[in-house]
C-alpha cells in the first residue's frame, strides 16, 4: 500500500499531513521540503505492524531500484565528506571545476579552482555570495 493511498483511506490522517505536504510541495528551501516530506511519510505510515512496514519498503524498494537494499546508507556524502571522499577517490579539488545546486556542497566548493552553479535557487546562490565564494551560472 502506498503512502498516498494510506492517506485516501484514513480522512483524519489526511488533513493532520495537509500542512505538511503543503510545505512539502510550496517550500523553497530543499532541507525544509524533505524534513516536510519525511512527516507525511510518518503520518501516513502511523499505525503499520511491523510487517506491513517491511513489506511496503520492500516493494517501494523493488519499484524504484530493483532491490529493496539501496535504502541503506552508509557514507552520505554531503558537506565537508564529499570533499574527503573526493580527496580519497585522487581528485585534486583545488584544480577542479566544481558544478553545484546546493549549499550543503559549500566545503567542497570552497576548495575548489572554480565553481558552477546549475540550477541554484536564488536563496542559494546569494548564500554563496555571502560565503566569499565566485561562482558562474550554467546557461
Amino acid at each position: 500500500m502506498r503512502v498516498v493511498a494510506r492517506l485516501r483511506q484514513a480522512p483524519l490522517r489526511l488533513l493532520k499531513a495537509m500542512p505538511a505536504a503543503g510545505a512539502m510541495l510550496l517550500g523553497e528551501h530543499t532541507g525544509h521540503r524533505h524534513r516536510s516530506a519525511r512527516r507525511v511519510a510518518e503520518i501516513a505510515l502511523s499505525g503499520l505492524r511491523e510487517s506491513e512496514y517491511l513489506a511496503l519498503a520492500e516493494s517501494f524498494g523493488h519499484r524504484i531500484g530493483g532491490e529493496p537494499s539501496w535504502t541503506a546508507v552508509s557514507d552520505h556524502r554531503v558537506g565537508t565528506r564529499k570533499t574527503e571522499s573526493l580527496r580519497e577517490q585522487g581528485v585534486v579539488i583545488e584544480e577542479a571545476e566544481f558544478v553545484t545546486d546546493s549549499l550543503t556542497d559549500l566545503p567542497t566548493a570552497r576548495a575548489a579552482a572554480s565553481v558552477v552553479l546549475i540550477g541554484a535557487s536564488a536563496r542559494t546562490r546569494e548564500r554563496y555570495a555571502r560565503a566569499g565564494v565566485a561562482t558562474a551560472l550554467a546557461a
